[in-house]
């Protein structure tokens, strides 16, 4: 994270953002660190998220996606 102005943070469930942004902040306090409620598999959500992260930090340098999915 190091130089990093800002994190976004995706998720279904805004709550459990919580816990990994002050992870963030309390490693880098520096940091500005935006949690967002979004499924990322709804076009609506993924086009709101962008907007939002796009007014927040006005550029976006790296997109890291890691999503899990359960079935069964």
């Amino acid at each position: 994270m190091a130089g990093a102005k800002g994190i976004v943070l995706v998720g279904r469930n805004k709550s459990l953002l919580e816990e990994p942004a002050n992870a963030v902040i309390s490693l880098s306090p520096a940091t500005k660190v935006f949690s967002v409620s979004a499924d990322l598999t709804r076009e609506a959500d993924v086009e709101a998220l962008f907007r939002q992260a796009f007014d927040a930090f006005d550029t976006i340098h790296f997109i890291l996606y890691a999503a899990e999915s359960l079935t069964g």
